[in-house]
């Protein structure tokens, strides 16, 4: 944005529905059980439009009428490309108040700056206005422990590195790269079998105490020579080399993965790259980031983004790193990030998406390939999917949707409801009732006169929902990224053991939420063919996130669901239902379909579902695009749907897929779209081997912005099998389970079954041929 050195701007806090929860209405709710201390460093993601040059530009944060200082973790811009990379989105860190002496803040005299911590950051937010302009804007996402943040807040003056490798060190084929939680670096797994240690060459442990050595901003770093090192210091003790690298859990804080047996990363990354074969191996370098354990543990995915972000410019300029040190310009990177959102726009413009688009674009831009897989989801049968179009309005315009809180719940619950792109909300009014009738909430205008000319992004209106004085709920509007109308319902948890001066839990029951469209007001029909058809489903697309207690976290966290009477839960042999129910005479509001991985909805991302491989079909839980109706009920794919479907579970009786635990020997089942992806990435790993070092007919496919690299998949001549098409979106259908399926890997590449080539047709996509 500017040729000057060292000038300072300013971006500006918008306050989205979900921090005015987490940090305002909400906060004794959800955040004393993630047992962050009071004086925190704050997380956000700045979108800068125009692009961010970071060589040249500090960012204050502006929130209300007090200014904060900031520092940025390293950001990839574009490598020793030529064209450098000037990112739209960029992550950031309020600096903690206990170290406010070493701040290294702007020289500009007129900024007053203030330390940070959680209770200034909410009283800022409670005072801040609704400006005008077009930005730059902000988000805060989650807090940090102080502890883990580097003194000296200038990533990279002492980087790692392994300086260049012997001239008789041919390059890598491949960089893997796992963003997950738990990883553990130092199992026998990731050792290559020519006895040259770890083929980890970085690891970047998020949720580490900092050693203040000015390589990472947050976090710990863990180079191939430092795995190493410490694996030979201990004789291979695993437990002694997590406890040195203190990525144990500690008294005071969050329980951190690898002082389990078992985790999800484990599984992920040894799915995805452990355990190659002795020819091969040393072809496949690793790139592993660990995301922070109380980051996930809130399953909604507040919060999430800067360390995601953060995350991938780290994984990019460490693959850059890698090239450098074999003396290559670049290397083909495939990215696994099991990981999904139920909520969100679906539509791929989500803030996140777009940031991890812009980027696999930009380095594809520059002749480096790059792949990203991520799960479909576990949500198919969940009911957190519901969709209102024009034939759920009765006579008097209106239309109910019922939420349903389970008892018990310990944690917030979150609907969203998006209205289609161009549809305005003042033609509808809101109205809330509680389980005992009691109306808690009613808008007749569903937005003030005042909204219905603002344009700029990070509109929102919030009301919070009380009684007695005491807070239970929130109602929010806002146009996210000026792009969508998303109207947002939080309701505290059922179950609530704190102070209740002030909050109260929500009742446990059935909620009763009706919209009225006045007449006049369109609404884009799930029928109708509507201009933007081929991105988004039509209607208003209705959903509830996900909300479950995930790893080490005790969270007691208890799914909330919609109840619709239309909606057919079992099929005629008492089996569950695994298609819309859907009729000519109307069509139920709870859908199947569309309940796809919120942050999986970006062109370029390879979605991955999960099927049965004994039976063939589709996994019960495995999530899929959204489907269009016609009169007869006929579907129709509209907008992002599974790309490819990988093993997740054995047979109905051998439920999950079988790898390595947090330890060298341990091994443990799991199933979940989340073990697809790894499957489908290792088979993306092992094309780039096969094609090394040319790719020939690809080429245009790997700089493609918006290809899913699945035609690479053709180079793969075993474990790679095309689903049979079938009407109506039955469970082994190309709507459930996309166009190909990938099997567990057979000894030797052996097929059990028979030998399948693989061809690729350009019309018509990839083909078995028996």
């Amino acid at each position: 944005m500017t040729d000057q050195a060292g000038r300072h701007e300013g971006a500006e806090n918008f306050c989205g529905p979900y921090e005015s929860w987490m940090l305002k209405h909400g906060k004794d709710f959800d955040l004393p059980a993630l047992l962050i201390d009071k004086e925190a460093a704050i997380s956000a993601v700045a979108e800068w439009p125009g692009g961010f040059d970071a060589t040249s530009t500090e960012i204050v944060a502006k929130v209300g009428a007090r200014d904060y200082p900031t520092v940025l973790p390293q950001l990839w811009t574009g490598g020793s490309s030529p064209e450098k990379f000037n990112p739209s989105f960029v992550p950031f860190l309020f600096l903690p108040s206990g170290k406010s002496k070493e701040l290294q803040t702007p020289s500009n005299p007129t900024v007053e700056h203030q330390t940070t911590s959680l209770q200034t950051l909410q009283h800022s937010m409670s005072s801040a206005g609704q400006s005008g302009g077009d930005g730059p804007y902000f988000r805060v996402t989650f807090p940090l422990f102080h502890d883990t943040v580097d003194d000296q807040r200038n990533p990279g003056v002492n980087q790692p590195s392994g300086g260049p490798k012997e001239l008789s060190l041919s390059a890598p084929s491949v960089i893997m790269a796992v963003i997950d939680d738990g990883i553990p670096f130092a199992h026998a797994n990731f050792r290559a079998s020519d006895g040259s240690g770890t083929r980890v060459d970085y690891c970047w442990s998020q949720g580490a105490p900092s050693r203040n050595d000015g390589s990472i901003l947050f976090g710990r770093e863990f180079s191939k020579q430092t795995i190493d090192r410490l694996i030979e210091d201990h004789k291979g003790d695993e437990d002694a080399v997590y406890r040195q690298a203190g990525v144990l859990s500690q008294p005071g804080r969050p329980p951190m993965s690898l002082s389990r047996m078992h985790a999800h990363g484990a599984h992920v990354l040894d799915t995805a790259t452990g355990r190659w074969t002795a020819d091969s191996d040393t072809k496949v370098r690793i790139v592993a980031v660990e995301l922070p354990s109380s980051a996930v543990w809130d399953t909604s995915g507040f919060g999430t983004d800067m360390f995601v972000l953060s995350a991938m410019h780290y994984i990019f300029d460490r693959a850059d790193r890698i090239a450098a040190e074999y003396g290559v310009a670049s290397l083909p990177l495939v990215i696994n990030f099991s990981f999904g959102t139920t909520g969100g726009p679906h539509d791929g413009s989500s803030a996140i998406e777009a940031a991890i688009q812009e980027m696999i674009a930009a380095r594809r831009r520059m002749g480096a390939p790059t792949a990203l897989v991520m799960p479909s989801g576990n949500i198919f049968l969940d009911r957190t999917h519901a969709v209102l179009t024009e034939r759920h309005f009765d006579k008097k315009r209106s239309a109910k949707l019922t939420l349903l809180l389970p008892p018990g719940d310990r944690t917030s619950s979150f609907m969203e409801m998006w209205l289609p792109e161009g549809v305005d909300p003042s033609g509808f009014s809101f109205a809330l009732t509680d389980p005992d009738g009691k109306l808690v909430l009613n808008r007749d205008l569903l937005l003030s006169r005042e909204a219905n000319s603002s344009v700029r992004p990070g509109y929102i209106e919030t009301e919070p929902m009380t009684e007695n004085n005491r807070d239970f709920g929130q109602f929010s509007i806002d146009k996210y990224r000026n792009h969508r109308w998303r109207i947002m319902i939080a309701l505290a948890p059922t179950e609530f053991d704190g102070d209740r001066k002030v909050r109260q839990p929500a009742k446990a029951g059935k909620w009763t939420i009706e919209l009225v469209k006045k007449s006049g007001t369109p609404l884009p029909s799930i029928t109708d063919d509507a201009g933007h058809a081929d991105k988004v489903a039509g209607g208003i697309q209705c959903f509830i996130q996900r909300d479950i207690q995930y790893g080490s976290g005790n969270t007691g966290a208890v799914q909330s669901y919609f109840v619709d009477p239309l909606n057919i839960p079992y099929n005629r042999w008492g089996g569950p239902m695994v298609t819309d129910s859907v009729s000519s005479g109307g069509m139920a509001l709870v859908r199947r379909f569309g309940s796809l991985n919120g942050m999986a909805t970006g062109d370029a991302t390879l979605v991955a579902g999960g099927f049965n491989e004994l039976t063939g079909m589709a996994a019960l839980y495995s999530s899929a695009g959204a489907l269009r109706y016609d009169e007869t009920g006929f579907p129709k794919q509209i907008g992002k749907q599974v790309t490819v479907s990988a093993v997740t579970d054995r047979s109905p009786a051998l439920p999950g897929v079988v790898a390595a635990g947090t330890r060298s020997g341990i091994m443990f089942s799991m199933n979940g779209t989340s073990v697809a992806a790894p499957l489908i990435s290792r088979q993306l790993c092992q094309a780039f081997v096969n094609l090394a070092p040319g790719y020939g007919q690809f080429k245009a496919t790997l700089t493609n912005p918006a290809d899913t690299y699945v035609s690479l998949l053709s180079t793969i001549k075993n474990g790679v099998k095309k689903t049979k098409k079938q009407g109506f979106a039955g469970p082994d259908s190309d709507e459930r389970m996309g166009k190909l399926l990938v099997r567990l890997p057979r000894p030797n590449d052996r097929d059990d079954q028979k030998a399948i080539n693989q061809i690729y047709d350009q019309n018509a996509g990839l083909k078995a041929i028996i």
